[in-house]
């Protein structure tokens, strides 16, 4: 394995500018420009695949796996593109059952290069981003391993996310919207939601989750707009975010004529780090960084029925921190807060988000230890037998920590999240 080299090519990558695509005001659009120009330049290798195309707040990334997981059994050559990674890059691009290989992630690397550094020294306006570039990689690694329907999770957004170059694809799926990178994609959920539905496209068949009448009557505009064919899964007020994301994708199996022992092994099977993951004993890492994410966890962790919990939290410094925090309150006032080690999204200082949390808890018991790694070893050390160690808040911090039990060299060799133990500790497996 060429480690020292695909270390060298993600330093590179996560050089390149980092942001999706720019707010309304900053030309968006430009994201789709920058873009179709790279895929070009390669030889427009996202033409030879059929897409499910999936976008929301919360969800997305579980119901990606989920059909992935389908089509994959149903004997499909089948790819996946989810962001963003939890521990190591790679872990964006995955085909037929495993991670892409380093060697394949090295190829497409010095296929985009050349072009990456071409935009550096003469043309900066089209300079690809650090997520554009890896999607148009992944697409180049799609085709050469014989890649025949690819799952592909927006990056943010929708209308100017820029997965959104791909011709119709065969199912569109919004599976709820929420208030999350209101800079991005508006101020409201109306607005939200029309930006997220951007993805609608002639030809396709639609599917959402989305439970609000107001919000569904945007996106029912939107797909008619479009001539989509939109139609939303039954949910009660007693469907959790769980049971909606399976309905979403068994709805999804079912339109595209999948065997029902496809769809079944399909939930079943399909799990994702950092989300709810039972890492180790009485340890749970989950990578929820808003409200709607961090209520659905709390739902969850309710359910456990835990005696003591201690919240180990960081969070990024454009969140609402005090609405991302008020789900967790109902749970514990047992904290460490603390940040990830990463220079974008900038981190919001523990401090902070100390602050905020005793504006909704005056009792909260708070450690500040702004080293993530120290906060995790001095949690570890000091909690009760019983008492239930909750890592949250951010999927960069989950990643970072992660890494106590799960090693990058690991999830690269084996080419899955999940890797066997090897003499680690952990237990890796979704609760």
């Amino acid at each position: 394995m060429q480690y020292a080299a695909y270390k060298r090519s993600q330093k590179y990558l996560e050089a390149l500018p980092q942001q999706v695509f720019a707010p309304r005001h900053q030309q968006p659009e430009l994201s789709l420009e920058r873009t179709r120009r790279l895929l070009a330049h390669v030889g427009n290798p996202e033409n030879k695949f059929q897409y499910v195309h999936v976008t929301g707040t919360s969800g997305k990334g579980t119901v990606s796996t989920m059909v992935y997981e389908m089509l994959r059994t149903a004997g499909k050559r089948v790819g996946l593109f989810t962001s963003p990674h939890v521990t190591t890059t790679l872990e964006r691009i995955a085909l037929n059952g495993k991670l892409t290989s380093v060697a394949d992630f090295l190829w497409a690397f010095q296929k985009v290069k050349p072009y990456v550094d071409q935009c550096l020294t003469q043309e900066r306006k089209y300079v690809p981003s650090h997520f554009e570039t890896l999607l148009a990689m992944a697409m180049l690694i799609y085709q050469r391993r014989g890649i025949r329907w690819v799952v592909l999770e927006v990056g943010c957004g929708g209308e100017f996310d820029p997965t959104n170059i791909i011709a119709a694809p065969k199912v569109v799926v919004v599976t709820n919207i929420g208030l999350d990178h209101q800079h991005l994609l508006g101020r409201t959920k109306a607005k939200i939601a029309w930006t997220k539905a951007g993805i609608f496209k002639q030809g396709s068949l639609g599917f959402s989750a989305e439970a609000d009448p107001r919000i569904r009557a945007v996106l029912v505009r939107r797909a008619r707009a479009a001539c989509v064919p939109l139609r939303f899964i039954h949910t009660s007020a007693h469907t959790n975010h769980k049971e909606a994301n399976q309905e979403l994708a068994i709805a999804v199996g079912k339109a595209l004529r999948l065997p029902v022992r496809a769809i079944v092994v399909g939930i079943r099977t399909a799990h994702l780090a950092a989300r709810i993951e039972r890492i180790a004993l009485n340890v749970i890492i989950d990578g929820s960084h808003n409200h709607d994410k961090l209520s659905a966890l709390a739902q969850t962790i309710r359910v456990l029925d835990y005696k003591r919990i201690h919240v180990l939290f960081g969070i990024g410094s454009k969140k609402d921190v005090v609405k991302s925090l008020r789900p967790l309150v109902s749970l514990t006032n047992h904290w460490t807060l603390t940040k990830a080690n990463v220079p974008y999204p900038v981190p919001m200082s523990p401090q902070r988000i100390a602050r905020a949390l005793r504006s909704i808890q005056a009792k909260a018991r708070v450690t500040i230890q702004p080293n993530a790694d120290r906060a995790l070893k001095k949690a570890l050390r000091t909690r009760q037998p019983d008492e239930l160690l909750l890592i949250t808040g951010s999927f960069y911090l989950a990643g970072q920590l992660r890494q106590h039990w799960v090693l990058e060299k690991s999830i690269l060799e084996k080419r899955t999240a999940f890797p066997p133990p090897a003499g680690l500790k952990s237990v890796r497996k979704n609760s």
